[in-house]
């Protein structure tokens, strides 16, 4: 007779096979968590896609109108449309117009920007405009529908691109393309995981209060430098978490803007651990632990649906 079970008994099961069980059933429920939050993360970004009909039409008019009394050479988007991580109703259009020498030879970067104003406020229809803004560096668009396009006056001098001076008076050579580089590198060595992710970081965001919220900059370049050394799984699940508890320690600190644009990316919170910073940091954490204690699908649904909760 052998040595196995006799008269029908079996041995109760060892400490060891219980818990090699539990972790089993435990895994089959990770991997089934992971997949169905994925599938909802992807639904979420094919929501807030852009239409590109829609952004081709403003600029065609843009163009247009500007025509009539500017001479440009090219229009060179910016922003996050060069980067892709563009969101429908929560992103700018960013685009440098770069002029003929001819023509802002004689002027100053202050006086184009301003005849880029006045032309605008001419020559577009008002039944299309909500508004239009003049700031230091570039003239803003806000169309009805929710779009907005900032246009930058920008010449090519000594082989590199230029934009108004601190003083408006002269030029400043900056590398718009840098950032996108970098951002570039980092999104293939992730498996093309980063820009789908600050995607739905932004939109999260979005919903925090105005005061709290970085731009769209900012927030990519958060983003770039949380994944630095990040050694995870190559998933939006995975990734969120991560940049949203990184993001909560690097607010509380100006970023350098490596374009040369600006001296940093998020002056508009002001000095390092000012109060715009900390509220910021204690969104981004709080968002973080939801996340990160997230145990269903409806949990991150309502997460990533309510990051202003």
């Amino acid at each position: 007779m052998g040595s196995g079970s006799r008269d029908g008994y079996v041995p109760p099961p060892t400490d060891n096979l219980i818990q090699e069980i539990q972790e089993r059933r435990e895994e089959a429920r990770r991997q089934l968590l992971d997949g169905d939050v994925n599938r909802f993360l992807r639904s979420v970004l094919a929501s807030c896609e852009r239409d590109p009909e829609q952004s081709s039409e403003h600029l065609d008019q843009l163009k247009d109108a500007l025509s009539e009394d500017v001479e440009m050479e090219r229009f060179l988007f910016g922003g996050s449309v060069a980067k892709h991580t563009f969101v429908d109703g929560l992103s700018d259009i960013d685009a440098l117009v770069v002029l003929a020498p001819g023509f802002s030879k004689a002027k100053t970067p202050t006086g184009i920007l301003h005849e880029f104003y006045s032309t605008l406020q001419e020559r577009l229809p008002e039944a299309s405009i909500r508004e239009i803004r003049k700031g230091e560096l570039a003239v803003t668009v806000a169309y009805r529908d929710g779009t907005e396009v900032q246009l930058l006056p920008a010449i090519q001098t000594r082989g590199k691109l230029a934009i108004r001076n601190v003083t408006g008076r002269g030029w400043l050579a900056i590398e718009p393309g840098r950032f996108h580089k970098a951002l570039s590198q980092a999104n293939r060595q992730l498996g093309g995981v980063l820009v789908p992710t600050i995607k739905l970081v932004k939109s999260m965001v979005s919903r925090l209060p105005e005061q709290h919220r970085p731009t769209g900059y900012h927030i990519e370049s958060l983003c770039l430098k949380a994944v630095e050394q990040y050694k995870g799984p190559c998933t939006p699940k995975a990734l969120l978490p991560h940049v949203f508890n990184s993001a909560a320690e690097l607010v509380r600190k100006p970023m350098r803007d490596i374009t040369g644009q600006s001296r940093s990316v998020d002056a508009n919170l002001g000095p390092a651990d000012s109060g715009a910073r900390k509220a910021a940091s204690r969104a981004f954490a709080a968002i973080a632990k939801r996340l990160n204690q997230a145990r269903s699908l409806a949990q991150w649904m309502d997460t990533v649906g309510g990051a202003n909760t």
